[in-house]
């Protein structure tokens, strides 16, 4: 669950902090008020991409924190693991800066990451819901994901990929047979010995440069430190002993005797007096700068060793380290081509053929799967259109066979519609209404959604496009999902507002004292709460009736 959100310089927004609740969060505010910064803010700190644009107006950083609560048995404490991200109290803290070069820097309880490693975290812990979501959504590509995800078909789906696999390697060394060459086992065990030495070095195309430009860095920060220490210590050591003192020393000195001299005396003392004065503020700032740079000897140790191991095995294989990633795929080749040797050409396609029997197999039993599962998905989500005043609209599954399988199946999967009673049924890309859009995927969501753990849930602008019953009828599907899922909703309705367990406003104002347009984000109180539907019932002019109407809608 996600506990608290923290803006600074995001678009217009200077420095927010929020607070979640459990349950459906309404955001309202004004057309133009900024009620997407939430979303963009909230998605920058989950490892989404980083837009220069998202930078307040002449601000050197921007920041985003999101911290979570996780619950015993949350999806994320593996993948935490495996990056080495400790959790204290089942709490999260994922952090994301931004400057103006365009460059950020990500962190999640205090520990460094990537953008893909944030994302990763990211996108177990909060499902965004936005217009391109619904694009996704509407593509065909992702259906045969959905449903089985719904029917709960991970296991055999994973069979069905595998044993594909499986046939497509063999089939592949049977087509490669004919052209093996006649090489010797030693030759076979060497390749196999270099492809394991190089596989396990995973060496990427450009790592070389990386890793150069990274140690110089290294070791100026070494030198540097070492630099700042001994300057250090040879202008403030011990006292008496040190520049500083010495030459405040002879300050004093001449300090004494300036008044009873000549003029070069006099010059001599003030040059002095100058000169401590200028020691005394460098040997400051280097102590302050010095405390600037932290050494990392473990890392510049495995940089050293990495960057050896790479020009080492390059040298060995006559390539350069650019070209190891792929050096790796022509040795597998050419031990693909030698192994063949060992075994007929009778035998292997004996191996093919049982391996594409066996892809089948768990193919026709999916295929199977799929069809009952489709009637499921069917009945479910008409259920949910039903109340989401859709009811002339009907689902289905279409399935395509291939003309051969693939890791996916032996057919493709569409999901189709048909609205007011029509008998054609229609890709979902045809559907022309945007409230209608909007709907169904919301119908989708709810039923995809009824079998996951409880998450976050971000929705933006879902209910685009309706209102009146309908509106209300999209405020009751997203408060019944809250019941499991922490919901956030960006809406525009009364109806949907007015169903929230708490209430965000988003207001966009001129700062008088500089001259800018600022936004802030508040939890609004009851009364204000109250205040607000009726703004969205009545437009600028707030009237009583509107005020009466929005305490019902708040008391139903």
């Amino acid at each position: 669950m996600l506990n608290r959100l923290y803006i600074r310089n995001i678009a217009l927004i200077r420095k927010v902090e929020l607070e979640f609740e459990n349950g459906m969060i309404t955001v309202t505010g004004e057309t133009g008020a900024g009620k997407s910064m939430l979303v963009d803010s909230c998605a920058l700190a989950l490892g989404g991409r980083a837009d220069i644009g998202l930078l307040r107006h002449n601000c050197e950083e921007a920041s985003v924190e999101a911290t979570f609560s996780l619950g015993k048995n949350c999806q994320v404490y593996p993948l935490l693991d495996d990056l080495g991200i400790p959790v204290d109290d089942n709490e999260l803290v994922m952090r994301r800066f931004l400057n103006s070069q365009g460059k950020t820097k990500a962190f999640i309880n205090g520990v460094r990451v990537t953008q893909t490693q944030m994302k990763e975290v990211g996108d177990l812990l909060v499902d965004i819901h936005s217009q391109y979501d619904n694009q996704l959504l509407l593509k065909p590509q992702y259906h045969a994901g959905l449903l089985d995800s719904f029917g709960g078909l991970d296991s055999i789906t994973n069979r069905v990929e595998k044993s594909y696999w499986e046939w497509y390697r063999l089939n592949k060394r049977l087509n490669q047979a004919k052209n093996s060459s006649d090489e010797h086992l030693e030759e076979i065990r060497q390749l196999e010995e270099n492809i394991k030495e190089l596989e396990e070095l995973d060496p990427q195309v450009g790592e070389r440069d990386t890793l150069s430009e990274e140690r110089q860095k290294l070791m100026a920060g070494e030198k540097l430190i070492d630099v700042f220490t001994n300057a250090s210590q040879f202008l403030s050591g011990e006292e008496g002993q040190s520049a500083v003192a010495m030459l405040a020393a002879a300050d004093r000195e001449f300090a004494s005797v300036a008044e009873y001299t000549g003029d070069e005396v006099v010059d001599i003392a003030k040059r002095l007096s100058s000169a401590y004065e200028e020691l005394n503020d460098i040997t400051r700032e280097i102590e302050t700068m010095g405390n600037q740079f932290e050494p990392d000897p473990e890392r510049l140790e495995y940089v050293d060793d990495r960057l050896f191991t790479l020009k080492s095995l390059a040298r060995k294989h006559s390539v350069t380290t650019d070209e190891l990633p792929l050096f790796i795929g022509k040795l597998q080749r050419k031990l693909d081509n030698m192994s063949l040797e060992e075994e007929s050409l009778e035998e292997l396609e004996h191996r093919v053929d049982e391996s594409w029997d066996v892809y089948t197999d768990h193919a026709k039993i999916l295929t199977t799967k799929r069809k009952k599962t489709a009637e499921d998905l069917a009945g479910t989500i008409g259920k949910s259109l039903t109340k989401l005043k859709m009811a002339d609209t009907k689902f289905k599954v279409e399935f395509t066979p291939l003309e051969i399988g693939n890791a996916g199946g032996l057919e493709s999967v569409e999901f189709l519609v048909s609205t007011n009673n029509s008998a054609t049924f229609n890709p979902l890309v045809k559907i022309a209404s945007g409230g209608e859009v909007s709907r169904l995927m919301l119908a989708l969501k709810e039923v995809f959604y009824a079998k996951e753990d409880a998450s976050t849930l971000v929705f933006d602008e879902v209910d685009t496009g309706v209102g009146g019953a309908v509106a209300d009828a999209v405020g009751g599907t997203l408060q019944e999902m809250a019941k499991k899922h922490q919901v956030l909703v960006i809406t525009h309705l009364p109806q949907v507002a007015a169903r929230g367990t708490s209430h965000i406003k988003i207001e966009k104002s001129a700062d008088t004292k500089n001259g800018e347009i600022v936004t802030s984000v508040r939890t609004l109180n009851k009364q204000e709460r109250e205040e607000e539907i009726a703004r969205m019932l009545a437009g600028s002019s707030v009237t009583t009736e509107a005020r009466g109407a929005a305490a019902k809608l708040l008391n139903n």
